[in-house]
């Protein structure tokens, strides 16, 4: 899962993402995922940058910044496991990484997030 010639050419979606992309067409979305010191993987993020591209999660609009959301109607569960404590986490960290999934990523694509 990387750009394998950059931004210079054009790179296939790997078959890996391709389920990802699926995925999105169903009423609820989940991730489980682990956060170590306070971040979550190398490897989501790169699932996110690749799987929720523009045209299927958001569109931007002509000769404007604003982007349309595609994901609508659609829920998430963002189920994380922490090696460390959640008052810890919420205290130092401020849910840093959980609400850059949920508000940058999965509201921008106006994906409703409900536990």
């Amino acid at each position: 899962m990387n750009l394998k010639f950059g931004y210079r050419k054009r790179t296939d979606m790997e078959p890996d993402l391709v389920e990802p992309q699926h995925s999105f067409a169903r009423r609820i979305i989940s991730y489980l995922y682990t956060l170590h010191g306070g971040r979550y993987a190398g490897h989501l993020k790169v699932l996110i940058d690749r799987a929720f591209l523009p045209g299927l999660a958001y569109k931007y609009r002509q000769d404007s910044n604003a982007a349309d959301k595609l994901l609508t109607c659609k829920s998430a569960c963002l189920i994380v496991t922490t090696d460390t404590s959640p008052w810890y986490n919420k205290l130092d960290y401020k849910n840093a990484e959980y609400n850059v999934i949920k508000r940058s990523t999965l509201k921008f694509g106006s994906i409703f997030v409900n536990c």
